[in-house]
């Protein structure tokens, strides 16, 4: 019975395999007959492509992390300007507290219609 794992009992395959891959692999896109076509490209760690795109990937992962500072930090400040506002508007807002007023007292009594006709001899008099 085989196995595909060359480096068992053999500790210098081990090591060269744990190490670093020596080739970093590109996938490229190939149009033929307008359809895509994906090709695998392995290319040497060394080489300029290689290193512009680790160097790519480094200066995105720091300008990523530069704007997660700059939001954390805008979002803290607007955060205490709220919180200073707040302070603000409650201690100039602040008011004795009003007295218990009977609302009652107060409305006018309502007009009520009178019920029924009329009575002509009151409006126009007698004859």
């Amino acid at each position: 019975m085989k196995t595909n794992c060359n480096f068992i009992g053999h500790p210098n395959n081990l090591k060269n395999f744990l190490k670093k891959p020596e080739t970093v692999n590109f996938v490229v896109m190939l149009k033929k007959n307008n359809k895509p076509q994906f090709c695998n490209m392995a290319v040497s760690s060394t080489s300029e492509m290689a290193l512009k795109l680790k160097a790519r990937e480094q200066a995105d992962r720091e300008e990523k992390a530069k704007l997660k500072i700059l939001t954390l930090n805008m979002s803290t400040r607007m955060e205490q300007q709220e919180n200073e506002q707040e302070l603000i508007m409650n201690v100039t807002n602040r008011a004795p507290p009003a007295p218990i007023l009977n609302l009652n007292r107060e409305k006018k009594p309502k007009y009520i219609p009178p019920k029924g006709a009329p009575d002509a001899d009151l409006i126009f008099g007698p004859k």
